[in-house]
């Protein structure tokens, strides 16, 4: 939802990979450093020739893992090609470069042993509407998981997006480290997307004056734009604009820690033109809608929780807050805060759970705060 707000290839070879399938010999070209040993994975039973995997899928060849050595420069495309649908990508620990988006077309696993790392040289954007230039792109597939990597620019820089979930269904984004990026995780038009127990540590450049031309005007940790049943669970998000952003339907926000961003978790909507992805400019179609928010800590905010923008029938529970400088939950009105109208929340629920004593604005129209909270006066701090 937000204006500036401030507070402050490379040279490529042709490898060739012998890979050993069921007593099939295939030949994969890619460019990179060589790629390690294709290896069949186990977990599958062969019935009468045909192989099944546990899920009951027919495959006519065992699912290969794929292992992509330390020291690797654009490797990791010709990676995924090699596993085929349904294998594995091994990333080895050590340190390797990617100087553009990874697609991710396919349903493949990218798994990083401990110690690996992504140096992403992908861009950031000072202009709306803001380019979205991921690490990952996950698109037109399914069942697609990024796993235990550690993701980050190279010394001294800022990096575009992680992850961008697009048209993909069913995407785990499980264990990883991101930081000194612009953006975390972005699912526009995924469902059921389970992104679970990150660690996203964004640039700061929002806080710039808009003057200084290092200034940003967004950054923001995990947004949902569209897509319906997102898990956001366990992850510690942290120095965004916008800690998580949640739109779309039927999503969960469960046990997230969110700290030093303006806001640490807002139901809202992306306004129309927010992003540039994939050439469009994109935003929501369905503000925050039904989400469950449980069991959350936000501390060292502006806002802790922002309830804004039609964000409405969202279920809050025992969500704990302190030290966020206006309030730890606001449910607004119509207001023009932003720049633009954003209108009133409404049919919101806020249960107390076992945190007491939470400042608590409520100006949004047949919401529901139960509990012992501090209720801010609103004769006294009007809505606005």
């Amino acid at each position: 939802m937000s204006k500036s707000i401030h507070g402050g290839i490379l040279g490529t070879r042709i490898v060739v990979l012998l890979v050993t399938i069921s007593g099939a010999i295939g030949v994969v070209a890619g460019a990179g450093p060589a790629l390690g040993p294709v290896n069949v994975a186990d977990g599958k039973t062969n019935f009468g020739g045909m192989v099944h995997d546990v899920d009951g899928y027919d495959l006519g060849l065992k699912r290969a893992t794929v292992v992509v050595p330390a020291g690797s420069v654009n490797a990791l495309s010709a990676a995924i090609v090699s596993a085929g649908a349904r294998g594995t990508v091994r990333v080895a620990s050590g340190v390797h470069f990617e100087s553009g988006t990874v697609e991710v077309a396919s349903e493949v696993s990218i798994i990083g042993d401990p110690g690996a790392v992504i140096e992403s040289g992908t861009m950031v954007a000072a202009i709306y509407p803001v380019l979205v230039d991921p690490t990952f792109r996950v698109h037109d597939t399914s069942r697609v998981t990024i796993q235990g990597l550690e993701m980050r620019p190279p010394a001294g820089g800022t990096a575009g997006c992680a992850v961008l979930i697009e048209n993909a269904d069913d995407v785990k984004v499980i264990g990883n480290n991101i930081h000194d990026y612009q953006f975390g995780v972005l699912v526009q038009y995924g469902d059921r997307a389970d992104i679970r127990g990150n660690s996203i540590s964004l640039t700061t450049r929002w806080t710039l004056d808009p003057s200084d031309p290092e200034f940003l005007p967004e950054a923001h940790g995990i947004v949902v734009i569209n897509g319906t049943a997102a898990h956001l669970t366990g992850n510690t998000v942290s120095n965004a604009l916008f800690n998580i952003w949640a739109c779309g339907a039927k999503g969960q926000a469960k046990g997230n820690t969110v700290t030093g961003g303006l806001i640490g978790l807002i139901l809202c909507n992306v306004p129309g033109g927010g992003f540039l992805i994939s050439g469009s400019s994109q935003g929501s179609e369905v503000p925050g809608t039904g989400w469950h928010v449980e069991d959350n800590l936000a501390r060292f905010n502006l806002w802790g929780y922002l309830v804004i923008d039609q964000a409405n029938n969202n279920y809050m529970n025992n969500n704990a807050a302190s030290d966020n400088a206006l309030y730890d939950i606001e449910l607004t009105a119509d207001t023009y805060r932003f720049g633009f109208l954003t209108p009133a929340s409404y049919s919101n629920v806020v249960a107390q759970g076992s945190h007491k004593g939470l400042v608590v604005k409520d100006c949004g129209n047949d919401n529901v705060v139960s509990g012992d909270f501090t209720l801010v006066d609103t004769t006294v701090d009007p809505c606005n």
